[in-house]
């Protein structure tokens, strides 16, 4: 017996996302007007690290629930060739000139 592979997933990513409601409080607090303090308690980074999973898996619920056709992966098909990444000796020359203003700047003011 072939078990529906889809619906696998969707439970697995709806799943995720009890757990990650129940687990956010118990990161940042309760909600008993202590949720700055424990925020704050919690590094940047770490903080960072959480959004950036929940935020990856929300993009993974999304593209399971609503997966592409095969003639939209065949047609949303972008070229890369090398005349694309090709830059002006104006961009180049201006670059240069950026540069050096933000390295004049660092050192006078650092």
């Amino acid at each position: 017996m072939r078990r529906n592979g889809w619906a696998i997933k969707i439970r697995s990513v709806f799943s995720f996302f009890v757990m990650l409601l129940l687990a956010v409080p118990t990161v940042y607090g309760s909600n008993e007007g202590k949720t700055k303090e424990a925020a704050a308690v919690l590094p940047f980074l770490d903080r960072m690290t959480i959004c950036f999973f929940a935020i990856v898996f929300i993009m993974m619920g999304i593209s399971l629930l609503k997966p592409e056709s095969e003639q939209q992966h065949t047609t949303h098909i972008i070229e890369v060739d090398k005349s694309m990444f090709k830059v002006s000796s104006e961009f180049i020359i201006g670059s240069f000139i950026i540069s050096g203003v933000l390295v004049a700047l660092y050192t006078v003011f650092w």
